[in-house]
């Protein structure tokens, strides 16, 4: 973190994306303004305690798995079957939780990831307001094929996001997208 402090990015531009955070670490970044965090457990949750209820939280959901060189999400993120309990649990913990992220995992193959991950956070978002978050901002991480052997891949998982966050996220739903 101080590196990218030293490159002068401003703490409210950074996500601080860590699966698991060390408590230091966590008090660490929200002493220096980061205080835009992902969990995706009830154990991450936890650290979240009076101290720094000034946290804006995003929840890290899970990708479907299918056609990853690295399946993250076996060990990363809520399952859409979870979501809701976190939420509420979040709620009553007094915690605002302002988005999601996720992240599909190293070298996806197949665009169609995207487009139900993109269609699930849409799902977590409408329970999330029914819970009474307001959430505005959604993560789609990272996992993108790369390398010039990979541009077709790459131009494919980008027309597939569009179209899903057109139908899903479209602009006049306020929703930042990062």
């Amino acid at each position: 973190m101080n590196m990218v402090f030293d490159m002068g990015v401003s703490p409210d531009r950074i996500v601080y994306a860590n699966t698991v955070k060390c408590s230091s670490h966590l008090r660490f970044a929200l002493e220096h303004g980061v205080n835009l965090v992902t969990f995706d457990s009830e154990e991450e949750l936890a650290k979240f305690n009076n101290e720094n209820k000034n946290v804006r939280l995003l929840m890290r959901m899970a990708a479907n798995e299918y056609g990853s060189q690295q399946n993250m999400n076996k060990k990363y993120g809520t399952q859409f079957k979870d979501a809701q309990r976190l939420l509420e649990l979040a709620k009553f913990m007094g915690l605002e939780v302002v988005g999601l992220s996720f992240h599909v995992g190293c070298a996806y193959r197949h665009p169609q990831i995207w487009a139900n991950t993109i269609a699930e956070c849409r799902a977590v978002f409408d329970i999330a307001e029914e819970i009474g978050f307001t959430m505005t901002i959604l993560d789609i991480g990272g996992g993108f094929p790369g390398g010039v052997r990979k541009m077709k891949r790459f131009q494919e998982v980008c027309s597939t996001i569009r179209t899903e966050l057109d139908r899903h996220f479209p602009e006049s739903s306020g929703i930042e997208i990062i």
